[in-house]
């Protein structure tokens, strides 16, 4: 979907003197750059995406270091019991 009304534009280059041939020319260049612009709902769907799976990740990463921590204070528990002084 284009971006830019190239239509209106064209409107206003011969309103504002340019020839047929120089509002082509222009337009064609505008139409290219149309297919690199984006919108802002773009932007934020793109974000939203990114930082949710950048929040997938770091929850995977804490809930992979309770777990160990989890471990390694049950195994100190098992060992203290074990071994501890008695």
């Amino acid at each position: 979907m284009p971006i830019i009304d190239t239509h209106e534009l064209a409107k206003q280059f011969s309103l504002s003197g340019f020839s047929p041939d120089q509002t082509e020319a222009l337009i064609a260049a505008f139409r290219r750059q149309d297919d690199d612009l984006v919108t802002k709902d773009f932007l934020k769907l793109t974000l939203q995406a990114e930082l949710s799976a950048l929040h997938n990740k770091i929850l995977a990463s804490v809930v992979g270091l309770l777990l160990a921590q989890s471990g390694v204070l049950i195994a100190s528990a098992l060992a203290i019991a074990k071994w501890g002084p008695k």
